[in-house]
């Protein structure tokens, strides 16, 4: 196979995504999506923001999951926190360690 082949272009994206930390790939979706200028929030926002906010905090990036904790306020949603355990309980126990920081 030659350059540029499907193989060939599997191992340079495999190869470029264990070079950035997953922080900046959360980061980069976060910012094409629900933190751009232009974004209407979708009409399942709820989930969306839980989403990123699990995301957030499993990359270590308290900050950002924090700031998604204050959009989520009470709308904590089953998905993505019912693969954790109870989702209020696991809800809780990540809004506080976003929140300790």
């Amino acid at each position: 196979m030659g350059a540029g082949s499907a193989p060939d272009q599997a191992r340079a994206e495999a190869t470029c995504r264990r070079k950035i930390p997953p922080a900046t790939w959360c980061r980069a979706a976060a910012d094409r999506s629900i933190r751009h200028p232009a974004q209407v929030p979708p009409a399942r926002a709820a989930i969306v923001y839980n989403l990123f906010a699990l995301a957030f905090a499993q990359v270590g990036d308290a900050r950002s999951a924090a700031a998604q904790f204050e959009l989520i306020g009470d709308c904590v949603t089953q998905r993505p926190w019912e693969y954790l355990g109870s989702p209020a309980e696991r809800c809780v126990a990540v809004r506080s360690g976003a929140r300790a920081g």
